[in-house]
């Protein structure tokens, strides 16, 4: 049982071939449903770290789509005082019924400082997506002094110079789902970043977020809008195109419980030239160290 990621392999098929740094295990405990959240949890898990938040900030989370409101639902686990908001009604109110304090974005400017008793949030993530850059905007008017903004969606990065020079805030671009995306050595050929230099690679993000939810800190079914058979995957993605005209949040692909109980066996031929029976051994050297051993 594995959550994987990747784009051309995370894919809808009856196999795949998942390189090793793109795939964590998941626990018995976590059910398929919640693993399929992975990917968008290590891209909201990368966009947290590079913000350095610490328990007990405050942080704002611009955009209420699936990525925003799991980037909600960590820094709400992580020990940090949420403050959420977003330009669509339908999405501050689906916010609000789970239990993200959010409000539309026309009144996110004045009551977001006074969240923060005038102070300005310590770490604003824009999770929007909008080429507009009104969300920057935004960040720089709510950050505190020396804050950090980053941008884990895709919107307009057109910074106004006077609020981010005279906080000097920190403005930074997410890539993804952290240190090893876009690496092919690291996503093709599976060589991992040692742990003492790299702490959170995209692997670990994965990882961290499954134990999240086993561990119950975290809990993403209810983030779940739609379910469609793979046999009406068409009609999934014609959801999440605009060409059905319907709000929606999480859209999942169901399998046939049946089929996922089958198990098939794939044989590969042994190209040894050696027999099976006995083994063929030289050895070079005949000093202390292979005595020893052999």
């Amino acid at each position: 049982r594995v959550v994987c990621a990747g784009c051309g392999h995370a894919i809808h098929s009856e196999y795949g071939v998942i390189p090793q740094n793109l795939m964590a295990s998941l626990p018995d405990s976590v059910d398929f449903e919640s693993g399929a959240f992975s990917t968008l949890g290590a891209i909201a898990l990368n966009g947290i770290r590079l913000a350095q938040v610490q328990v007990g900030e405050n942080v704002a989370v611009i955009g209420l789509g699936l990525l925003g409101l799991i980037t909600a639902k960590l820094v709400t686990a992580a020990g940090c005082a949420v403050f959420a908001t977003d330009i669509n009604e339908t999405r501050v109110l689906f916010a609000k019924k789970i239990g993200i304090p959010a409000i539309l974005r026309k009144d996110a400017g004045k009551l977001g400082l006074a969240f923060t008793q005038g102070h300005g949030f310590d770490a604003v993530l824009i999770c929007a997506d909008t080429p507009s850059s009104d969300t920057v905007r935004l960040a720089g008017e709510i950050a505190r002094d020396r804050g950090h903004v980053i941008s884990l969606g895709v919107v307009g990065i057109n910074l106004p110079r006077k609020p981010y020079y005279e906080k000097e805030l920190f403005f930074q671009v997410s890539r993804s789902s952290g240190p090893g995306r876009y690496d092919k050595k690291y996503e093709e050929e599976g060589i991992d970043y040692p742990l003492g230099y790299i702490r959170w690679s995209e692997g670990r993000n994965l990882q961290a977020f499954v134990q999240l939810v086993a561990a119950g800190k975290l809990e993403v079914k209810d983030l779940i809008t739609h379910r469609f058979p793979i046999e009406k995957a068409a009609e999934a993605y014609d959801l999440i195109t605009g060409k059905k005209p319907e709000p929606f949040l999480g859209v999942l692909i169901t399998y046939n419980p049946a089929k996922e109980e089958q198990s098939t066996k794939v044989a590969i031929e042994s190209k040894k030239t050696a027999s099976t029976e006995e083994i063929v051994l030289g050895v070079l050297g005949a000093g202390n160290y292979a005595q020893a051993v052999f």
